[in-house]
């Protein structure tokens, strides 16, 4: 999610907790449209083909960092070794050739970090020193920060030091600005050299006082196409802005309405020749010029049928081509030139759209590799929160208003990527929905033996298979065994088995305000609602219960609130439950030897009668009962279902496989010692920490009945999580008036169950 107006504890939220449910909207009945679709004129202006810009980056290289001066880009590189060589490498845009240009001077105890470069092609780099010092007989290192000037010849012109208000921080934005100098930007603000000299100033504006209230400043420089200094940073609150810099006054101006809608800043900012500005968003390569309304889509790299796993700099060549500094899966970082397809020469395809709120970076690159497989069929992303809609929750409400629209008025996509945005509950009971048996039935590869019953049977509705999860991660919460046995903390109970472990019940779920009780409603309140009947049951004495508990907990984080002394307090038996996301074997280290630093058990949400964990899916998968091609649909679905995808999952460590023989060697490399596999495919031994509070966990491999016992639970959750955001808005909106004392909490509760129950009906 973009960063922007969102309140941040909301978007985390929305990322973990609102994944997979119901909304609630109009009830509308559909129409079935099966029309067949193909490339539109307009998605084929936005293709583009790749080539490799030869020889500009040897492998064994680092990349530090770039920077452009007319038809040329230098790339600053490092190869690490006893000594570090760096050295300058320039790329003339025109024809991709590229030289070694400069080579600097290196030590053992020095780097490289920023490079600039003048009309001239003099560089100026930032040189970090490392001296070793004794203080009190223990070791200490200090660190000098220098700007070196280097001629083409490879002469040192000067260098010298950070000014003196400026020492202690390492600059992370380095320009040559004709008429202005060499200026860098810090933690501590910004600074101006004299390129002949190397002599420089500290700016007052933006200098960092001693005792300014401290924060996290993200300060980006840049020369656009007028030949101005630019600044891209951020307030104290997060919001992104642009400034140009007044020469005369040595100030930077904020520039009023600087991004187009939808677009927030802390992307890389790249300065182009057509348009100001370039950047990544998502799966396309957009533009625009300061103060423009909106951005320009310039390359759709999903239809293009090229699959970027990262893009860091774009830059523009006369022609119009972009040069990127980019990496390929399974590949080192590198040089590509993209070049524009002519619409005419792009072959007519038959296109199905895959309906998507926010594009999950997996699903993306099943579509390319599906697209590159085919070539009479494609598969289109409709992403439906676009540039047009705030990430607030009044334009996320718009995004469920948008895709209800398409399907009602028979614009439905071919695929769904379910999520809470999308009221599926509502699409399945409208037979909206196309069940996946008979699919697999007829798939001589595709057996449902061969993956985890307790996720296939999380995707039936009345026995019929309606959905895919191709991976998982579990949400719960775990207690020390000790402490609760093998009883479960209830929403009934948890007053007694606090008061008999001596904890505060405000303590229960570990430090909490009532800011936290939008995780509760959407957790612990979600066992109220039967999403698959569209009932619910809000005056049950245990949601009372919950109520009650929160409206003990503190109304707001003290200020003084360091979250950091609460980390140890499992291990200290002042806290009972504690939330945690399982998404690998190591999870289960870092809470039983860090943060309980004992055996613990999974006792999941506290609910009405006992405990609940969930099943957060990764990806889901869905296809439409309108799709006019349906087993090339399928086709598509069922790559998730590959030993291919499977072993992605596994093999990066993040996130649960669901077939049985992936989820297996998850759990047997789990009991191995930690290894990478090295250039020459071997395994080679490896040591991971995690750090808890002053405690470092080293992780290790886990013992037989450690592992076995962690799947064995991972494989008994059989609940999906249906978290919901309109839901939990209203149960926000109303309990206000019973933690003011206004109502009571059955008053409260009793509003709660009529709202819902119309929201419920009105998905339904």
């Amino acid at each position: 999610m973009r960063k922007g107006n969102i309140n941040r504890g909301v978007a985390a939220l929305l990322c973990f907790c609102m994944v997979f449910g119901a909304g609630c909207g109009k009830k509308d009945e559909p129409v079935i449209n099966k029309e067949k679709k193909t490339i539109s004129e307009d998605d084929k202006n936005y293709v583009y083909s790749l080539s490799t810009v030869d020889d500009a980056i040897s492998n064994e290289r680092n990349i530090e960092s770039f920077c452009r001066n007319g038809d040329y880009i230098y790339i600053l590189t490092s190869e690490y070794g006893e000594v570090t060589e760096s050295s300058v490498k320039r790329v003339r845009l025109k024809d991709g050739t590229a030289k070694d240009f400069v080579k600097l001077e290196s030590s053992a105890d020095c780097y490289y970090g920023n490079i600039a470069c003048d009309d001239a092609e003099n560089i100026y780099v930032t040189k970090n020193e490392y001296q070793e010092s004794f203080d009190d007989e223990e070791n200490v290192e200090d660190a000098n920060t220098l700007i070196v000037k280097v001629a083409p010849s490879g002469e040192v012109l000067w260098e010298k030091k950070l000014v003196e208000e400026d020492k202690s921080s390492n600059p992370n934005s380095l320009v040559y600005v004709k008429d202005v100098g060499v200026v860098t930007a810090s933690q501590s603000g910004f600074a101006i050299y004299n390129p002949e000299t190397g002599d420089g100033e500290m700016l007052e504006y933006g200098k960092r006082s001693g005792n300014e209230e401290e924060y996290y400043y993200e300060r980006s420089l840049f020369v656009l196409r007028d030949g101005e200094l630019y600044l891209q940073d951020n307030d104290e609150d997060w919001n992104y802005r642009i400034s140009k810099f007044d020469k005369a006054a040595k100030v930077f101006n904020k520039i009023e309405n600087a991004y187009p809608e939808g677009v927030y800043g802390g992307d890389q900012l790249n300065p182009g020749k057509s348009f100001d500005v370039y950047y990544m968003n998502s799966d396309a390569i957009m533009a625009y010029n300061l103060g423009d309304a909106e951005a320009t889509k310039i390359c759709d790299l999903t239809a293009s049928d090229l699959l970027i796993d990262y893009v860091r700099y774009i830059y523009e060549k006369d022609n119009g081509n972009l040069i990127v500094y980019a990496s390929m899966p399974s590949e080192d970082m590198g040089l590509y030139e993209l070049t524009k397809v002519a619409p005419e020469n792009i072959k007519d395809k038959e296109v199905l759209v895959l309906g998507t709120v926010f594009i999950n970076d997996d699903v993306r690159k099943e579509v390319v590799k599906f697209n590159q497989l085919h070539d009479d069929y494609c598969i289109k992303i409709e992403d439906y929160f676009s540039d047009t809609y705030s990430d607030d929750m009044e334009g996320l409400e718009k995004v469920t208003e948008a895709f209800n629209l398409d399907v009602t008025s028979g614009n439905t996509p071919d695929i769904f990527v379910l999520s809470s945005y999308i009221p599926y509950e509502s699409y399945i009971n409208k037979g909206l929905i196309e069940p996946l048996d008979s699919y697999i039935e007829k798939d001589p590869d595709i057996s449902l033996d061969n993956y985890l019953p307790n996720i296939m049977d999380a995707c039936k509705r009345d026995d019929k298979l309606y959905m895919i999860i191709p991976s998982f991660y579990i949400d719960t919460m775990s207690a020390a065994k000790s402490m609760v046995g093998d009883e479960k903390v209830t929403l009934n109970n948890f007053r007694d088995i606090c008061e008999k472990n001596n904890i505060d019940p405000t303590m229960m779920m570990g430090y909490s305000t009532r800011d936290y009780g939008y995780m509760y409603y959407s957790r612990c309140g979600s066992c109220f609602i039967d999403y698959e009947k569209g009932t619910c049951d809000f005056k049950n004495p245990a949601f009372i219960k919950l109520l009650e508990y929160i409206k003990e907990l503190p109304a707001t984080e003290a200020e003084d609130y360091d979250y950091s002394q609460y980390e140890t307090m499992y291990r200290e038996k002042k806290a009972l439950l504690r939330s945690e996301y399982l998404s690998s074997f190591e999870d289960f280290q870092v809470s039983t030897r860090g943060y309980f630093g004992e055996e613990i058990v999974y006792n999941g949400y506290p609910t009405d009668k006992g405990g609940e964990s969930y099943i957060v899916p990764l990806q889901q998968l869905a296809m439409s009962n309108s799709c006019a091609n349906k087993e090339v649909c399928w086709e598509f679905i069922k790559q998730f279902l590959s030993d291919d995808f499977q072993d992605t999952v596994k093999d990066r460590k993040w996130g649960f496989p669901i077939s049985n023989k992936a989820f297996d060697e998850m759990c047997s490399l789990a009991q191995e010692p930690p290894f990478f596999i090295n250039a020459e495919g071997k395994k080679e031994l490896s040591e991971s920490y995690y750090g808890i509070g002053d405690i470092e966990i080293k992780i290790d491999e886990l013992s037989k009945e450690e592992a076995e016992g962690l799947a064995s639970f991972i494989k008994s959750v059989d609940k999906v999580d249906q978290s919901n955001d309109k839901v939990s808005e209203i149960i926000e909106e109303e309990v206000g008036a019973f933690f003011e004392g206004q109502k009571t909490a059955e008053e409260v509760a009793d509003i709660i169950q009529s709202r819902v129950s119309i929201c419920l009906s009105e998905s339904m």
